[in-house]
């Protein structure tokens, strides 16, 4: 039998600020938490995909993510602008292999990319 992934985790020093960004990013909906709660959930909608929990901790981010989400969009663009808007830091633009992806910083400067994606 094969684990299936549910929830992806991540630290983060202010869950008010992490939650607002990436429940704009994705779409998720934020759980309902107490003020005591050092957890926040982001799920889908629909309840159909990875839940993104993110988990407040004291120490700030020293390094690079050994393990980062891939968001995927048909308008790369389109996507990237928006979510510099809403307060992510674009680090790069790559191409290899004919694939094209943007590589980007959250908020509190946790890595994720936007790759440019068929109809996914």
């Amino acid at each position: 039998m094969a684990l299936r992934i549910r929830t992806v985790t991540m630290d983060c020093n202010d869950p008010d600020v992490m939650g607002r960004f990436w429940s704009q990013v994705t779409g998720r909906e934020v759980v309902d938490h107490g003020q005591e709660d050092p957890y926040w959930a982001l799920v889908d909608p629909e309840r159909r995909d990875v839940t993104l929990l993110l988990q407040k901790v004291a120490e700030n981010k020293r390094t690079k993510n050994r393990v980062h989400l891939d968001l995927h969009t048909p308008d790369l663009d389109a996507e990237v602008k928006r979510v510099m808007g809403l307060g992510a830091r674009l680090v790069g633009r790559y191409e290899e292999d004919g694939e094209i992806w943007v590589w980007c910083e959250d908020p509190e400067r946790n890595e994720f990319c936007i790759v440019q994606s068929g109809a996914t």
